[in-house]
């Protein structure tokens, strides 16, 4: 099973450039904070935006900073099922954990077409795969039915879900079932997740691995007694969390993450074009609401609003 926070990194750039230093330093702060693993050139680190030198750039730095043993999947995008098979050829040399799969974008091809999609990228990974239910982007939804005659052929091993009326439908599949929506995650672990993969767990990542481990205990009948004061503490804690949730996604990701990152000092606002810098009015929101936040929740250095 794959569980847990899961951490899909920002890059991070000085100048138009990839900032190395401070990409690194974010490996190493957000190793120690419990997240299960890292999800690298993921749509919050802006892959798309990327040249093909700066995401061998981003990932040799990411896996030359990660600890030993810590899983790291490499997330593949791109409008062509070819292009995406190529891309694992060339990063199969940083031997990661596995890759995040979606729907090749804009081409919204039906639910045959995904399958064979899918079993071609399964069949030159060679390594196990989190499908990437996420219709918003790549314009098609993934059937139940697809994912689970993609199962018993393929080393499918979860699937991220971010619409969260497909959750009972993959809950009761055979796989780990990972939030995608970052304020969904508490109705996702109810339909049966087993964590999340949270672009939000760059603010509150200590809060959220122990929200989502509290409500999975709670929900699991084998716990020891005591889980429902579990659960309601960790659905307390996530309602708190809410407000900051909202301003994050109030804009185009990582736009919001990255002001956050600026405000504790951790790396810089920038993003790339044609995706805006936050705003002096959002940096400003994200400043009161983070400072608002029950400071036992937000554990990341933000001195600058003390």
């Amino acid at each position: 099973m794959i569980s847990g926070i899961w951490l899909p990194l920002v890059t991070p750039f000085k100048q138009g450039t990839v900032d190395v230093p401070a990409l690194q330093n974010l490996v190493h702060y957000y190793a120690g904070t419990g997240i299960s693993g890292f999800v690298a050139l993921g749509t919050t680190g802006e892959s798309a935006l990327l040249s093909h030198a700066e995401r061998i750039t981003v990932l040799e730095t990411i896996f030359g900073a990660v600890p030993t043993g810590m899983p790291v999947y490499i997330g593949i995008s791109g409008m062509s099922t070819t292009e995406m098979c190529e891309a694992i050829q060339t990063y199969r040399a940083f031997q990661p954990t596995g890759y995040l799969v979606p729907a090749p974008a804009y081409i919204r091809p039906d639910q045959e077409g995904l399958i064979w999609h899918f079993a071609t990228i399964a069949d030159v990974a060679k390594k196990p795969i989190i499908l990437y239910d996420v219709p918003l982007r790549s314009g098609v939804a993934l059937a139940p039915e697809t994912v689970e005659t993609l199962l018993y052929q393929h080393d499918i091993v979860a699937i991220k879900a971010c619409v969260p009326s497909s959750f009972t439908a993959f809950g009761a599949l055979p796989l780990s079932m990972l939030c995608g929506t970052d304020a969904a995650l508490i109705e996702c672990l109810q339909c049966g997740g087993s964590g999340g993969i949270l672009a939000s767990a760059h603010i509150f990542p200590e809060a959220l691995v122990a929200i989502d481990r509290d409500m999975r205990g709670a929900i699991d009948r084998t716990a020891a007694c005591g889980r429902g004061r579990r659960r309601n503490e960790a659905s307390l804690d996530f309602d708190a969390l809410t407000p900051t949730l909202r301003l994050l996604f109030s804009t185009t990701n990582p736009t919001a993450i990255k002001a956050c990152l600026a405000l504790a000092g951790l790396a810089g606002i920038e993003t790339r074009a044609p995706l805006a810098t936050a705003s002096d009015k959002l940096i400003d929101q994200l400043s009161r609401a983070l400072s608002s936040t029950p400071s036992a929740l937000r554990r990341m250095p933000l001195s600058i609003l003390e």
